[in-house]
């Protein structure tokens, strides 16, 4: 490994039952390789973003940045009761946001909506 090379990963596991998730998953950042190869972590972030008025979370992977435009729109800019509606403009908004960081960023993002389906809660 060259001297300031990235390393990124994310452990995510998940369980869905019925009426209930269980997320589990790391803090880490990166990791960058120093002189000798070895890898020093490099910082720690939140990864999962609770949404309740849309009585769900959204978890993330890959560059935080998109992760937290992602969050931001979806806070300011977007009227939903639920993640039903929010899925029907999340891959046209996410991709627009992608394309801030296109040059810069060649790694993948994901994101992950878990949330209560309006018409099986009732």
């Amino acid at each position: 490994m060259e001297d300031g090379q990235n390393r990124t990963m994310t452990a995510l596991n998940f369980v869905l039952v019925n009426d209930l998730v269980v997320i589990a998953t790391d803090s880490l950042a990166h990791q960058i390789a120093n002189a000798n190869g070895q890898f020093e972590v490099h910082g720690f972030w939140t990864k999962v973003f609770p949404l309740p008025h849309l009585k769900g979370v959204m978890v993330t992977t890959g560059l935080m940045q998109i992760g937290l435009d992602w969050f931001r729109v979806v806070q300011e800019s977007i009227l939903a009761r639920d993640f039903l509606f929010l899925d029907t403009v999340a891959s046209e908004q996410l991709r627009k946001i992608a394309m801030k960081y296109g040059d810069e960023y060649h790694g993948t993002t994901t994101v992950y909506h878990f949330g209560v389906d309006p018409i099986v809660s009732i």
